[in-house]
C-alpha cells in the first residue's frame, strides 16, 4: 500500500510541476500582454528621452535643438521628423517587436504602450546595453507633419471599458434556455 501511495504522490508531483511549467509559459505568450495595434494606428508619438535600462541613467533628453516626431499611419507606413528633415518607410507589429527603420536600428521591442505613452526598447547586439526610447503622444496640432487634402478628417473612437450590461442583455446568454 505504501508504494502505491507513494507513486501516485510522485505522479500528483509532477503533474503539478507540469501545470506550473506550462502556466508560466502560457503567460509569457498571452495576448493579454500584446500591444494593442489600434493605438499605433494613426497615433503621433513625441520623442523625450533616452533611458540606459541597466544603470537606470538618462543618456539623452530631447531639448530645444532636438525635435523628433513619429507619425504611424493606417497604411502600415511611418514619417518621422528629425531637426526638420522629414523621412518615411513601413512598419510593422509583430507581437512585442516593432519593425521599424530609426538610424542604425531596425527592431525595437515595445516595453510599454498606452494611450499617452510608448516606450521602445532597444538591445545592442554587442550587449553593451540595452537602452528605451520614451514617447508621449501628441496631437495633430502639436505634430510637424502635413495632412494631405485628399485624406478624411481625423477622428477618435473609444469604448468604455467597464460597461454594465442590463439585465435583458445577460439573460440573452447560452443558459437564457434553462431560466
Amino acid at each position: 500500500m505504501k508504494i502505491a501511495t507513494s507513486s501516485i504522490a510522485s505522479i500528483s508531483a509532477l503533474l503539478l510541476l507540469f501545470v506550473v511549467i506550462n502556466t508560466a509559459g502560457a503567460q509569457q505568450l498571452s495576448p493579454w500582454d500584446l500591444p494593442d495595434e489600434r493605438l499605433f494606428v494613426e497615433s503621433k508619438w513625441k520623442y523625450t528621452y533616452t533611458l540606459h535600462l541597466e544603470s537606470n541613467t538618462i543618456i539623452h533628453k530631447a531639448d530645444n535643438n532636438y525635435d523628433y516626431y513619429l507619425y504611424f499611419r493606417y497604411d502600415n507606413t511611418y514619417q518621422q521628423y528629425l531637426n526638420g528633415k522629414f523621412s518615411r518607410g513601413a512598419w510593422q507589429l509583430d507581437a512585442r517587436t516593432l519593425h521599424y527603420s530609426f538610424q542604425n536600428a531596425d527592431r525595437f521591442t515595445i516595453a510599454q504602450l498606452s494611450k499617452n505613452k510608448l516606450v521602445l526598447e532597444f538591445k545592442q547586439p554587442n550587449s553593451r546595453g540595452t537602452y528605451q526610447y520614451h514617447f508621449v503622444r501628441v496631437s495633430s496640432s502639436e505634430a510637424p507633419f502635413v495632412k494631405p487634402s485628399n485624406e478624411l478628417p481625423e477622428v477618435i473612437v473609444e469604448a468604455e471599458q467597464n460597461v454594465k450590461k442590463s439585465k435583458a442583455e445577460k439573460k440573452k446568454g447560452f443558459w437564457s434556455w434553462f431560466r
